[in-house]
């Protein structure tokens, strides 16, 4: 309590408004939504250097609010919202926090919850993979599910989650849910159901008895509110950002968005993982930190994700499509995914991937961008739309059908610091790891919908290990474009550049394709599972690294997906 004090003086600057001078009772059961409403209200209209203060380490419930988030600040500056350690327990129609526009805001000091939980966890007591269905006990602790399958009202997908053993942690397995059905007479008294699950699935790592599940709540698991992908935190158009001391125990999508902002973001002590206390398995159903087109330096430091259902990170932009070179300075592009428009300005650097050569193209400045058709803001999904960008010289051999990104606005100085990582990562923007626990695949790839292809990549003094993910590798670099024909694109020469990975442990396979630049320094790869794999690499020094007890100072320790690049590796000096 004693440090909530301090920083409720540190806010002094300006007017300090107490959460209960506006009605919130805060005693978990009074619905706190329209006074938290009255509240931010207020704080919108104060001057800049104001705080919104909550009472310290209670307990706020949420059933009603104004807007979809219950913290919103559009287009303000110089503003703090201080939860003092206290908990909101939203609806699950409800979403956390949303700013957008802002300038120097901090969010600091919140827990959250929902209740009901998106979720339900269970045991699988019983699984017929010709019936295409498993038994599951779902645990005291969560209500019943309701029974159905997908809504189709907004779902972006719908899917249970499997849990097996790991090495190290509990890995996953989607469970692509068709419908949930009472399993037979008797079977509820003992709070038994029966979920089915869509064709063609691989049943080979189910076990009842051991293997558990986490299932969707019908109507709140996986549905989408407000626009875009509607996470529980969202960060946009921001200069200047600071999150700390927040704790996500739950939410019906994503996480945290990240996307469009500039100057300094930084992510300080912000968990996401299944509330202490209790034997969840399910934070976050998708994402936990979506980080999309930041100018902005990124930072996370001291954070824990673990449970999140997707990515623990999705690290990248957006990318694009030719349509056409209508000139050798004028392309017309559209964005392949079109949740969440990612802009060019002029200035910004285009850079991309010929899908007919199989390399990476040389980046050209934007001199002018023309939207093609009429953004509308209002649709909830928020389309993107086409774009003509004229180039400051030349790009050459660009064709229909290549891939294209802005690379000025791809997160491109992003640090992840003292870490703990429970979740598969998605890193595809130049990023420095360190000092952080990996307990998951970190894949450092490009593809036609999310982009740039990885460079300047820098992994020291972190433990990467075998988790969710992938059985069998640690930390992958691979290019993953695929043409208009649906086919993999091939890279003909390296494209993916400056990667150094120094003073880790790593357990598991470290799998590098079509790389150049790539130094590997005090590495210790730990038996029986650490390896490292090199195919179409250029320029690999390998510098003091071991593998199992042993010095790494032969080629036959590597293993190698093509003969040109053993002769591209080098032992030797730092």
């Amino acid at each position: 309590m004693l440090m909530w004090l301090m920083a409720a003086n540190l806010l002094a600057a300006g007017p300090v408004l107490q959460a209960t001078d506006y009605g919130v009772v805060a005693n978990g059961t009074t619905d706190d939504g329209p006074a938290l409403g009255r509240a931010m209200a207020a704080l919108n209209a104060a001057e800049p250097g104001a705080s919104l203060v909550l009472p310290t380490g209670r307990t706020l419930r949420i059933a009603t609010s104004p807007t979809t988030w219950v913290i919103e600040l559009v287009g303000r500056r110089d503003l703090t919202v201080d939860g003092g350690g206290c908990t909101l327990l939203l609806a699950p129609h409800l979403r956390l926090a949303h700013i957008r526009g802002c300038t120097n805001v901090t969010l600091r000091g919140l827990n959250l919850d929902y209740d009901p939980l998106p979720f339900a966890d269970g045991l699988v007591v019983g699984a017929d993979a010709k019936a295409g269905w498993v038994d599951v006990r779902v645990d005291d602790a969560f209500p019943m599910p309701a029974f159905g399958g997908p809504t189709g009202d907004r779902e972006q997908a719908y899917f249970a989650m499997l849990w097996h053993r790991g090495p190290h942690s509990l890995v996953h397995e989607h469970f692509f849910v068709r419908d949930c059905v009472d399993a037979g007479p008797g079977a509820l008294a003992k709070r038994i159901v029966r979920v089915y699950r869509e064709p063609r699935a691989d049943w080979s790592r189910i076990k009842p008895g051991e293997t558990r599940i986490s299932l969707p709540v019908r109507g709140i698991a996986h549905r989408m509110v407000g626009f875009g992908a509607s996470p529980v935190v969202a960060i946009e158009e921001n200069t200047d950002v600071l999150c700390e001391s927040l704790n996500l125990w739950s939410g019906p999508l994503f996480g945290c968005n990240v996307a469009r902002n500039r100057g300094r973001v930084t992510f300080r002590q912000v968990d996401l993982r299944p509330r202490p206390g209790t034997s969840r398995l399910t934070s976050i159903w998708r994402d936990g930190f979506h980080v999309k087109a930041n100018y902005a330096d990124l930072t996370f430091e001291d954070c824990h994700i673990e449970g999140t259902n997707d990515d623990a990170f999705n690290l990248a932009t957006h990318s694009s499509r030719v349509d056409e070179a209508v000139s050798p300075t004028e392309i017309r592009i559209h964005q392949t995914f079109p949740l969440g428009f990612v802009p060019f300005e002029p200035g910004d650097l285009v850079g991309g991937y010929s899908c007919g050569l199989g390399r990476r193209f040389e980046a050209v400045r934007v001199v002018r961008c023309v939207e093609e058709q009429p953004r509308d803001t209002t649709n909830l999904n928020r389309p993107a739309t086409p774009l003509r960008l004229t180039l400051d010289r030349p790009l050459p051999d660009v064709a229909r059908g290549d891939v294209v990104w802005n690379q000025s606005s791809a997160n491109p100085h992003t640090v992840i610091r003292r870490c703990v990582i429970l979740n598969a990562c998605r890193f595809q923007s130049p990023v420095t790891v360190e000092d952080s626990d990996i307990t998951a695949l970190a894949w450092f790839y490009g593809d036609q919908l999310e982009g740039p292809l990885p460079s300047d990549i820098i992994i020291r003094r972190c433990r990467l290990r075998i988790g969710r993910g992938n059985p069998e590798l640690a930390a992958s670099f691979e290019c993953n474009i695929e043409g208009r024909d649906g086919q993999r694109a091939p890279a003909k020469e390296p494209v993916i550049a400056n990667i150094r990975l120094e003073d880790n442990e790593i357990d598991g396979r470290l799998s590098l394709s079509d790389c150049r630049n790539v130094i590997l320094a005090h590495n210790r790869f730990v038996a029986p599972a650490g390896a490292l794999s090199l195919r179409g690499c250029r320029t690999v020094s390998l510098l003091f690294n071991h593998m199992g007890g042993d010095p790494l100072d032969r080629l036959e320790q590597i293993g190698f997906g093509d003969v040109a690049t053993r002769g591209f590796v080098r032992f030797g000096m730092d």
